[in-house]
């Protein structure tokens, strides 16, 4: 990502936001905060080595509804953490329920 010097007017001028420079750095603002959101939305954090994702983030993962992910935790399909009613489930755990269920393609 590019930045743009903005340089000090020179003498008396008068800068009002439709000016060039603070279009682009509007411009460039909005794209911060937007690359922000999108590390903030991926960011989980690690406790103990592991990475926990909640049940909307398990649900994502696995193109699932919520209660999908619910009934599976029900079943013991899926391990989890009950934390103050917050479910978190171990990253590592749904990659290994994943490894678990696949099925190689075959040819005849």
């Amino acid at each position: 990502m590019a930045f743009i010097l903005i340089v000090p007017p020179m003498g008396n001028e008068i800068i009002t936001k439709s000016d060039m420079r603070i279009i682009a750095a509007r411009s460039q603002s909005q794209k911060a905060f937007e690359a922000v959101g999108i590390i903030r939305d991926s960011h989980h954090p690690v406790l103990g080595g592991i990475c926990f994702l909640d049940d909307k983030e398990v649900a994502e993962h696995l193109k699932v509804t919520r209660r999908t992910v619910q009934n599976y935790r029900d079943r013991g399909i899926l391990s989890y953490y009950m934390i103050c009613g917050k479910c978190l489930y171990p990253e590592h755990e749904i990659q290994q329920m994943l490894d678990e269920n696949f099925h190689p393609a075959y040819y005849d």
